[in-house]
């Protein structure tokens, strides 16, 4: 069985910084503008009595406390279905999201604090996306495919790297992993409700100087996904 659905993450937008990414931890990186919504993405797979939730939401990254929030709802809302232990919580990673939705120390000094309409905002869209995916729920099949993909991804400290050792270098044809995974949903009818995938790069390329709260290249790619 596979359900899979998204939300619109209702963001809070005011004077803090929108990233809380290192290394654009910024206070000069002031919020002005959203001309996106922020999206959370939500693939539910189901087989022989056990439930896996797979959430990817275009933020900077996950967030353990945002986590704890999320599955304690999911818990009371589904009891016995939903767990600490199959609810994936992933965060697309990019540069100019909302800011103050973090527990550690470092993001909350640039976001001059916690942002609590931040975190309920994710929070919010998240669960929203579970309950759409599992009302959505029917008969599908995965799929599995590997391929490698050349002049996608860089080394980002091709000097560090040869500092590893030659026996361990000689192992690999390249210096950067250029194996590329997808795991595809489809439903009863071949069609594709989504994708996971698992490749190697630093998918955003927006500097400190962006004030406008949007997507990077994964949450671009999922937006296109959608419609």
């Amino acid at each position: 069985m596979i359900g899979s659905s998204s939300s619109m993450l209702v963001c809070f937008l005011s004077i803090f910084p929108i990233s809380t990414l290192d290394p654009w931890d910024n206070l000069v990186q002031v919020g002005t503008w959203i001309p996106e919504r922020s999206v959370s993405t939500n693939i539910l797979s189901y087989s022989v009595k056990y439930f896996l939730t797979s959430t990817l939401l275009d933020i900077a990254m996950g967030d353990t406390g945002v986590r704890r929030s999320i599955i304690s709802k999911l818990t009371s809302q589904f009891p016995g279905i939903y767990t600490n232990e199959n609810i994936a919580f992933v965060g697309t990673h990019q540069h100019s999201g909302v800011g103050g939705y973090l527990e550690n120390l470092l993001p909350q000094i640039t976001s001059l604090g916690y942002v609590k309409q931040s975190a309920d905002a994710i929070v919010t869209g998240t669960v929203l996306a579970v309950q759409r995916a599992h009302a959505n729920l029917a008969p599908g099949r995965l799929s599995l495919g590997n391929t490698t993909i050349l002049d996608a991804n860089i080394n980002r400290s091709p000097t560090a790297y040869l500092q590893n050792p030659v026996s361990e270098r000689a192992r690999y044809e390249f210096d950067q992993d250029k194996d590329m995974t997808l795991l595809r949903f489809d439903d009863d009818k071949g069609n594709a409700r989504g994708f996971l995938s698992f490749f190697a790069v630093h998918g955003t390329s927006l500097y400190e100087v962006r004030t406008y709260i949007r997507s990077s290249q994964c949450g671009i790619s999922v937006t296109i996904f959608l419609h």
